[in-house]
């Protein structure tokens, strides 16, 4: 009983430690994206209006890396809400089997 409440107790720690870990990389993505869109912005202009869409146009492949960062940001958000979810039923869990904690 004991070397389970131990191994849960170091589980919820690194899920702790992870969840942390991918809020960091959330709140860093966050603001490099609000940083290229702002470059974005002030670079692109209106290139859609001047039809600038010319192959290997390095703007477009910044848009698109823009796009893949957003989905990145998505994924790990959804990733980070499964850890609290996991942290929490664990968190219940030890409670429950270890009032004394």
């Amino acid at each position: 009983m004991s070397s389970e409440i131990t191994a849960l107790a170091e589980k919820i720690k690194i899920l702790k430690t992870d969840i942390t870990e991918q809020e960091k990389y959330i709140e860093q993505f966050s603001k490099m994206q609000k940083i290229l869109k702002e470059l974005l912005k002030k670079n692109v202009g209106n290139a859609e209006k001047r039809n600038y869409e010319i192959e290997g146009n390095p703007m477009l492949d910044f848009t698109r890396q823009m796009k893949d960062n957003e989905e990145t940001i998505k994924k790990l958000e959804s990733q980070n809400r499964k850890f609290q979810t996991i942290l929490k039923i664990l968190e219940k869990k030890n409670a429950i089997e270890n009032p004394e904690y």
